[in-house]
């Protein structure tokens, strides 16, 4: 798991964004995955990634189904094209 210490700063000391959108969306496919299965797979907390895939959601990137108290995640397809592909 990646922790504080280990993550990067720039030259003028702010955080570097090690997960990016395109890292976390390559995680989906049209199958459903939970947001700890998400964050297990990327080796951080399921907190940062349940905030960052709220961001994607709200740019129609991804989708969300709501299953008792979990969120699902699949990415959004565009004619064969992912989420973050689509112009």
């Amino acid at each position: 798991m990646v922790t504080i210490k280990d993550r990067p700063k720039n030259v003028k000391g702010k955080w570097i964004r090690i997960f990016t959108d395109k890292k976390i969306l390559g995680t989906l496919s049209e199958e459903w995955k939970t947001t700890s299965m998400i964050a297990k797979q990327l080796g951080c907390g399921p907190r940062i990634v349940r905030v960052r895939l709220n961001a994607l959601y709200e740019q129609g990137k991804v989708k969300r189904m709501v299953a008792g108290k979990a969120y699902l995640w699949a990415v959004e397809d565009y004619g064969g094209k992912k989420g973050y592909d689509r112009k």
